[in-house]
């Protein structure tokens, strides 16, 4: 599964997820500048992908950091969180 880029960039309706193991790619910019969003990413396991700024300023990303499968990490992904 793939969350695209920008899917939820600046998306303020959206105040908690907890995104599923099934998911191996996080585009760009995907859950960015979202301030007020809870994220929960402990079972991002079979992430294979975070691209660039994935997270940028959304500062409540939560969960053990725990991505065996990653190959891929972009530039700042958690960066102000």
């Amino acid at each position: 599964t793939t969350i695209a880029g920008n899917a939820f960039l600046k998306c303020t309706s959206l105040t908690k997820i907890s995104i599923p193991n099934s998911v191996e790619t996080i585009g760009a910019t995907a859950f960015s500048q979202n301030p007020e969003m809870v994220c929960d990413i402990s079972n991002l396991t079979n992430a294979k992908s975070v691209t660039i700024r994935a997270f940028y300023l959304s500062p409540k990303v939560y969960g053990e950091v725990n991505m065996p499968n990653l190959t891929t990490a972009g530039e700042r992904f958690f960066s102000g969180t």
